[in-house]
């Protein structure tokens, strides 16, 4: 049982395990929701994804990993939906693409990368692409904001 606070049930940290006993997450618990700030493992114990929650649903930045170890994504999410800049990583942990987003959706612009060069750009509205840069300085002479516009 939680303790009170105030009439409110304070915030107790838990550790999930699978039927082999072996960690699968933890993180804290308040009022029956996820809270503060959380991890998850794979069945191997290899670490997947960790960041905050507020109210249950996923808030804050966020960190998805290869099941190598390399970060495989990071971003930021606003309740439960991931929300502005998020960069993707190859296996090897080298940025492939740099995208907006906004809803969970693809929203604003979208850099992809090669040998961690920018070499074209997309251009999304609510996930759907309405432009395409295939050479990275043409996107940059047409869109000049890009590098004061990320957040």
């Amino acid at each position: 049982m939680a303790l009170q606070l105030n009439g409110q049930e304070e915030a107790r940290y838990v550790k999930n395990r699978n039927d082999e006993g072996l960690l699968i997450s933890e993180g804290w618990m308040q009022g029956g929701l996820k809270v503060k700030y959380w991890k998850f493992y794979s069945d191997t114990g290899v670490l997947q994804k960790e960041g905050h929650y507020e109210d249950g649903k996923r808030n804050q930045y966020w960190f998805f990993y290869h099941p190598n170890g390399q970060t495989k994504m990071e971003g930021h999410y606003r309740q439960g939906r991931m929300n502005g800049l998020w960069q993707h990583y190859n296996q090897e942990g080298r940025i492939v693409k740099r995208c907006q987003y906004e809803r969970s959706s693809k929203d604003g612009y979208c850099v992809v990368y090669e040998n961690e060069k920018p070499v074209r750009a997309e251009r999304f509205e609510n996930g759907v692409r309405t432009g395409e840069w295939t050479s990275y300085l043409k996107f940059m002479a047409d869109n000049p904001h890009w590098l004061s516009s990320k957040p």
